[in-house]
């Protein structure tokens, strides 16, 4: 077992073996086996830190639990025996047992049964039949239909806290029944969702049936009653992104024969508002939505994903929603997670739920009409995971960088793959730290790296001439992080000066003049306030990370002052607002500033020009 590192919590585990009935417990196991320290609560609960960061795993009887006996849990349907152990945390390999044996067990320790219904904290203890929930009594061991249901949550009772002693009461209660109580209530909500590749230049294909049925898992019963039924959407889609591609997506859903309402609106970080995010919210009202068979569909960059899914997640308090980037950066950011959210009151983000997607389909041809800036920008995100923990993807971005710029993700040839792998890659180490902590219970986040003042960085910028989109304000903190890491002496200098030439090969800033001391004090007092301390992630290496926490002012001025002779003079990229980097005849260009001006012939020809444009181009610069 890996050694106990500073701040860690105490090992207190026990060995656990694991019968598998219908392969879930496999997937545990193989989660478990890379588990470094282990505890259980006093619920049952396990909680594991792997690496300094902790994650929950799904909880399960480890107690009071006669051996030989499969819960009755209908989620996971493996048993867990527990064994006294020493301060060791040891998982065995699940073993494969029958549903025949699974019921020759219970039948040989049926005198046992009573006790393995009534689950053990930490097990569910809710049963179904009769159409109804029953709270799992003792006395319910022998009546409980074979077929009842048996959830994984629970309700458990007790005495009020609150409850006035018995000797204050004029009549004290007969029994602790009549005395007032406390419930606790446990549910475990899980959300599953897709992120689907598509072909280059297929999604909008109307041969291809992603955008209407991709959400739904091939050869499903789902899948194929929606097939027969005609369909209805309601497509959000960002105005610049409409200018370009909406006319394709028009002639997609009436190719299919679907009823459908295109929602524009102009969706930048400046207008990522609540009276945007109620706009779609009005439209889902006015369409008369289906809570469950017709996700809103979302297409267009960061900002559009995140309005439409707060929107979704609020209208009857959650109605599916499909995210479709179009932006390099929300492909390998925002569509692959669970957040959503807008602005408010001058913060970033300050409003928002998590409620992942049904999917996210992906096709990297939209990134064939961005800006370059825009396309570097996304590297800035990359590059985060990269540094955090991946070297492959580091020493990717390292010697290709420039040319994913100019190609926009196209390949070279057809044998030429980086260009995919670098966003495949981006998407497997995102959806690896999400997916075991998607409400952020632990706030020990490798994803935070470059987040820790680089997003409060982003909304001093906005609106001045230093602006910086998202992704370069992330490269600013991850430049000043890495410098800082160095400075602990957890990061070797040769790897600190490859990191910030790997971010200036992705042509991203390292540095900002509104970075200043005062700036960086009042951004890392907020962070300790909304994230219960320091918490940040910072590189120990190639691809390696580790969280750290109360590291001293004299530190960061320490990592102030090399960073700023490092970098403070070091070539930057352009900043301010984005359309000053935007070449006069880019097709993006001329659609941004001419769209909302103009409508019918007017638009139609500047709609035409903006596409013969494109056609004139490389294919190596425009998407198919």
């Amino acid at each position: 077992m890996a050694a106990q590192k500073k701040g860690s919590c105490k090992v207190e585990s026990r060995q656990v073996s694991f019968q598998d009935t219908d392969g879930v417990a496999e997937h545990l196991a193989t989660a478990l086996r890379q588990v470094s320290l282990s505890t259980w609560s006093d619920d049952g609960e396990h909680r594991a830190v792997n690496q300094g960061r902790a994650m929950t795993l799904p909880t399960f009887p480890v107690a009071k639990k006669p051996s030989g006996i499969p819960d009755r849990v209908s989620r996971f349907q493996f048993a867990a025996t527990a064994h006294g152990g020493a301060g060791k945390a040891r998982f065995a390999p699940p073993a494969r047992i029958s549903e025949a044996e699974v019921e020759e067990k219970l039948a040989a320790t049926k005198t046992e049964t009573k006790d393995a219904v009534a689950a053990p904290r930490g097990g569910g203890n809710l049963a179904h039949f009769d159409d109804t929930w029953h709270i799992m009594k003792d006395d319910m061991a022998e009546s409980m239909p074979k077929d009842a249901v048996i959830s994984d949550c629970r309700i458990d009772a007790s005495r009020s806290e609150y409850a006035e002693k018995e000797e204050d009461l004029v009549c004290a209660p007969v029994n602790d029944e009549d005395a007032p109580k406390a419930w606790r209530s446990k549910s475990l909500i899980s959300f599953d969702y897709r992120v689907v590749e598509v072909p280059r230049g297929k999604l909008l294909d109307t041969s291809c049936d992603a955008l209407l049925f991709g959400h739904l898992d091939f050869g499903s019963g789902e899948r194929e009653e929606a097939i027969k039924w005609p369909q209805r959407r309601l497509v959000v889609i960002d105005e610049t992104v409409n200018g370009l591609y909406g006319e394709k997506v028009r002639a997609y859903f009436e190719a299919w024969d679907c009823k459908y309402k295109l929602l524009v609106l102009p969706l930048t970080e400046e207008n990522k508002s609540v009276e945007n995010t109620l706009r779609v919210c009005e439209e889902m009202k006015k369409f008369n939505i289906d809570r469950r068979l017709e996700p809103v569909i979302a297409i267009g960059g960061g900002v559009c994903l995140d309005v439409v899914g707060l929107a979704a997640s609020l209208f009857r308090r959650r109605t599916p929603y499909i995210r479709v980037p179009t932006t390099s950066l929300s492909y390998v950011d925002a569509s692959v997670g669970a957040k959503n959210g807008c602005n408010f009151c001058g913060s970033k983000n300050r409003l928002g739920t998590y409620v992942p997607p049904v999917a996210a389909l992906l096709d990297s041809s939209f990134f064939g009409t961005q800006r370059r800036r825009d396309i570097s920008n996304s590297l800035g995100e990359m590059a985060k995971m990269a540094i955090m923990k991946s070297r492959e993807l580091f020493e990717l971005l390292e010697k290709n960088g420039p040319r994913l710029i100019e190609g926009r993700f196209s390949g070279e040839s057809p044998d030429d793959h980086v260009p995919a792998r670098v966003l495949r890659l981006s998407i497997e180490t995102m959806l690896e730290e999400l997916a075991p902590n998607l409400w952020e219970h632990c706030l020990d986040r490798l994803v935070d790296f470059g987040h820790a003042v680089g997003q409060e960085l982003e909304m001093k910028a906005l609106g001045t001439k230093f602006e910086l989109m998202h992704g370069e304000a992330v490269a600013t903190d991850m430049a000043y992080m890495t410098v800082l890491a160095a400075v602990l002496g957890e990061l070797s200098l040769e790897d600190r000066d490859r990191i910030l030439q790997m971010l200036r090969v992705c042509q991203v800033p390292t540095y900002s003049p509104l970075f200043t001391r005062e700036f960086f004090k009042e951004a890392m007092k907020a962070r300790v306030a909304n994230s219960m301390g320091q918490r940040l992630p910072l590189p120990v290496g190639i691809g390696k990370a580790r969280m750290f926490n109360d590291i001293p002012d004299e530190v960061f001025e320490e990592a102030l002052l090399q960073w700023e002779a490092l970098c403070a003079k070091a070539p930057q990229p352009p900043c301010g607002p984005p359309d000053m980097s935007v070449a006069e005849d880019a097709p993006e260009k001329i659609m941004k500033e001419k769209t909302v001006e103009t409508t019918g012939d007017e638009f139609d020809r500047l709609r035409k020009k903006s596409l013969g444009l494109m056609e004139s181009m490389p294919d190596t610069l425009v998407g198919a």
